[in-house]
């Protein structure tokens, strides 16, 4: 493990950012250069799990849904420098109920053929547990908006001067598919883990604009200060729900740039990466993309890299790496590196916008990963499929 913290270092400006800056960076976006295949979130609602607070106890509750949430997470995996994220489907004619009833391993081998069908690298799996019991209380912005009310009127309606307490808890495990799909691992020895996440969330501020169901609101806003108004309602209970929803997945993306290294590096796993500054894939004409990059192996179970395939919507290209080149930033007198650059030119039409690279080292196992490329000019693409 030693031995590959020195790559991750060196690479860490390509993954983050920049190693003099990587803490202001992680709360930005990570180079991810993968096809994610996200699981339906199962959202349980627990009791144990309430805030332990003397705040006001409302009537309303929180009612997550796992199709909200689900979407909600791969758009954050997007947003945080995934190529694209696939929302995996049960299968046809079969309720959630049924299948949540079939056995552990054939649920897994569902999830797993699916992703396999959408093409995807990883697959992440997540729960959320939840308490439905919300509170709410005036805040430290009471006092200060009080006074804004006096002067200024209206104006206090646009601060969060009041909080509501939740209580859930987002766990999050993001698996390399490669070992799956080769029967080296499943879903249930984790022997494929690449990072495990917890995102948790226990309060929401809202405004009173984010309060006011309608004029009357609006009318006594003008003679009441807004902390005592609109404090309990249909628009609230909705609001609530989906700031939840949002700040678990802000917290989720932060955790996961964090990791971002593991994610790339995957080094319990394989013992070469691809250097993110490398890679080019670039539309030449409408019927040829042109892929550049470059891969870093350290010689130990293998001793170089094999076969790759590049997969661009119905066109596959397969072919062998050449010899790999001495790396002489890695390298120390113990550790050897070798690069291998990888160019090759794909025939594809104009629609396809992204392509798959596919590695294989020249180990007894034949170990591999595969990575996804957005061609330039294309976003990350979040696929429902559903």
């Amino acid at each position: 493990m030693m031995k590959m913290i020195r790559l991750a270092a060196v690479f860490l400006t390509a993954i983050v950012g920049g190693l003099g800056c990587a803490s202001q960076q992680i709360q930005e976006t990570a180079n991810l250069p993968f096809s994610v295949a996200v699981m339906p979130i199962e959202a349980t609602p627990r009791s144990d799990l309430a805030n332990e607070s003397e705040a006001e106890t409302l009537q309303i509750s929180l009612d997550l849904d796992e199709d909200t949430i689900s979407k909600a997470v791969a758009e954050s995996f997007t947003q945080h420098g995934f190529t694209r994220a696939i929302l995996l489907p049960y299968p046809d004619g079969i309720t959630r109920e049924t299948f949540l009833g079939w056995p552990e391993a054939k649920q897994s081998q569902w999830w797993v053929d699916s992703a396999k069908d959408a093409k995807a690298d990883l697959i992440l799996e997540c729960n959320l547990a939840y308490s439905p019991t919300v509170s709410t209380e005036r805040n430290d912005k009471f006092w200060p908006n009080f006074v804004l009310f006096s002067i200024g009127g209206p104006f206090n309606m646009f601060t969060n001067d009041r909080s509501y307490l939740v209580k859930a808890d987002l766990r999050a495990s993001l698996f390399d598919l490669n070992p799956i799909y080769t029967e080296r691992s499943d879903l249930f020895d984790r022997q494929s883990l690449l990072v495990a996440l917890q995102s948790e969330t226990d309060e929401v501020t809202l405004d009173f604009t984010d309060r006011a169901e309608d004029a009357g609101d609006y009318a006594l806003g003008l003679i009441l200060p807004s902390s005592f108004l609109a404090t309990e309602n249909p628009t609230v209970d909705a609001r609530v729900e989906s700031e939840v929803v949002r700040g678990l997945c802000l917290d989720l993306g932060k955790r996961l740039i964090a990791e971002a290294r593991d994610v790339v590096t995957a080094e319990r796993l394989v013992s070469f990466f691809l250097d993110p500054q490398s890679v080019s894939v670039v539309r030449e004409s409408a019927s040829q993309v042109r892929l550049s990059a470059e891969l870093v192996l350290l010689k130990g179970d293998a001793e170089a890299l094999g076969e790759y395939k590049i997969d661009a919507g119905e066109t596959s290209v397969t072919g062998s790496f050449e010899e790999g080149i001495d790396d002489a930033t890695l390298s120390t007198r113990r550790d050897r590196y070798l690069r291998f650059p990888l160019e090759q030119v794909i025939a594809t039409d104009s629609t396809i916008e992204v392509i798959r690279l596919t590695v294989w080292d020249d180990s007894r196992d034949r170990k591999s990963r595969s990575f996804t490329f957005p061609i330039q000019g294309s976003q990350p693409e979040l696929t429902a499929s559903r």
